[in-house]
């Protein structure tokens, strides 16, 4: 098998993993940014496929979604109009079953990926979005939400 077979069949696994999930209804991705550019260019992204997206502006506008919505991934621009990616944080672990948050950011870098990771975070992507990567950081994502959620209710 060569390097490029190799990389087309885990991408191909990878797509077939995350459309799974959206498949069965887990996959639910809450976009968070107060740029329209960010909304449009993640609704290409996740157009014709199964996930379930929704969109707001500020956090206040995604607490509200989060209280009428199940959400499995959260997409957070790392600075809003009434919040951070931290404030973010704090508030989705007293969700109960918190969605993953994933930070967007021009500005990606070693220190924001070690701190997003180190409180809890699951990712942080780098804009403006690829969609490739995108998908998969949301689908990986979803599929950690879905596995954790699992495990809750053996334990219960």
């Amino acid at each position: 098998m060569t390097y490029d077979s190799h990389v087309s069949t885990i991408a191909a696994s990878r797509a077939r993993a995350w459309q799974h999930l959206a498949e069965d209804g887990a996959a639910t991705l809450l976009v968070v940014s107060p740029q329209e550019s960010d909304h449009s260019a993640l609704r290409d992204i996740f157009a014709g496929t199964n996930w379930t997206v929704h969109y707001s502006y500020t956090w206040e506008e995604a607490r509200e979604c989060l209280e009428e919505h199940r959400v499995s991934v959260v997409v957070c621009e790392r600075d809003l109009p009434d919040a951070t990616w931290r404030d973010a944080w704090k508030s989705l672990v007293r969700v109960p079953g918190a969605p993953m948050l994933v930070v967007a950011s021009r500005l990606a870098d070693e220190r924001l990926w070690a701190e997003v990771l180190n409180l809890g975070g699951y990712d942080v992507i780098l804009k403006p979005f690829e969609p490739n990567e995108t998908k998969w950081v949301a689908g990986t994502a979803a599929w950690k939400w879905q596995q954790r959620r699992l495990e809750r209710q053996l334990v219960c």
